[in-house]
């Protein structure tokens, strides 16, 4: 009875590995075909529907300028309120200079608005510019700066409420909030943690619907799809070292390579 137990034991094993490459084989068909056939949803923190909050303490004539600020940078024009808020209380502090030298309804330091190449950029970034220097899109251009001309006047001003706001959104888009990167961009805006945190807290207040929905991914032929649009790195199965070619303990679940920070549907 022994020698027949251990015996079909052994037989038995062959069949656990048939059947497990069986089932790998049929994973990576399945995530195949749904590649070519699946659709890939984007989401993330982003913009939503004004809330009673963002009602009652943003100034109504300012959501426009927010909003055609974000268009333009790719930066949730509730993010914008919500610096604007932190900085200067809808511009209603007295006066718009910070003890360091940030200036005007945004708070930027004249070197990043103009450029750090400048050669009296150092520190803190107050820099030695004239009043007028302080708007010169020459300036802004050739040192590299993040201050932007948007009502056309000719002129960068910090001190100018639509030139202040999508000189934010330029510098935010460009520090990662565009690419989806929002707490990398606001630590580069301010590096203070507490800071960042504030701000997400009012975007996220300011409107009733503080995140993007993810679309649901739909399934390809063979009626399974991806949850991230990247290929697949470790199949589901036992897996093979790659050298000492020992088979491992089975790989329970299936690997794919996405980008950071990709959203994952989940059901």
């Amino acid at each position: 009875m022994k020698k027949f137990t251990i015996l079909g034991g052994l037989a038995f094993i062959p069949i656990l590995f048939v059947g497990a490459l069986f089932v790998l084989m049929l994973m990576v068909m399945m995530f195949s075909s749904s590649d070519s056939e699946g659709n890939y949803g984007a989401g993330g923190w982003g913009s939503g529907i004004i809330s009673a909050l963002g009602e009652s303490e943003i100034p109504a004539e300012y959501i426009p300028i927010y909003q055609a600020a974000a268009e333009k940078y790719g930066v949730p024009w509730n993010l914008l309120a919500a610096v604007h808020r932190i900085e200067t209380r809808f511009s209603t502090l007295d006066p718009m200079i910070s003890s360091v030298g940030a200036e005007g309804h945004f708070q930027f330091m004249p070197c990043t608005f103009i450029g750090w190449g400048h050669s009296s950029c150092s520190g803190s970034g107050a820099g030695n510019f004239s009043d007028e220097e302080k708007t010169s899109l020459d300036l802004i251009s050739k040192y590299g700066g993040y201050g932007v001309d948007a009502n056309g006047d000719g002129k960068a001003d910090m001190w100018d409420l639509e030139d202040a706001v999508f000189s934010a959104a330029n510098y935010l888009g460009k520090s990662g909030a565009a690419s989806g990167n929002i707490e990398k961009s606001l630590y580069q805006y301010n590096h203070s943690q507490e800071y960042v945190s504030e701000v997400m807290k009012y975007a996220t207040l300011y409107v009733t619907e503080g995140y993007d929905a993810i679309i649901i991914p739909q399934p390809g032929k063979a009626g399974f799809s991806r949850p991230v649009n990247g290929e697949v790195t470790s199949g589901f199965g036992p897996r093979t070292h790659p050298v000492t070619g020992q088979v491992g303990k089975p790989h329970e679940g299936v690997d794919f390579a996405c980008s950071y920070g990709q959203p994952i549907p989940a059901s």
